[in-house]
């Protein structure tokens, strides 16, 4: 788990950790579209730079577009 240092400031830090589980697991797009947006929103002022901030709404809105563009296709091929 990452989380900013005292005082609202980030500091770059080395990540270490171990494997918990190999299992794949599947995740839909609203929840990873969720989930992206709420990490940008909550650590936004936390983040090492804004270029964090601004890599994470962009995905987000990636994730998104993906997912309709997703329920889009799914109605038209029900159509033919």
């Amino acid at each position: 788990v990452w989380r900013a240092a005292a005082g609202g400031a980030a500091a770059m830090r080395a990540v270490t950790g171990s494997i918990v589980s190999s299992k794949s697991k599947r995740c839909s797009l609203l929840k990873a579209e969720r989930v992206l947006e709420s990490f940008g929103e909550r650590n936004s002022s936390g983040l090492p730079s804004s270029d964090a901030a601004t890599y994470l709404r962009t995905t987000a809105d990636a994730v998104r577009d993906l997912r309709f563009y997703l329920i889009d296709l799914r109605k038209r091929l029900q159509l033919q």
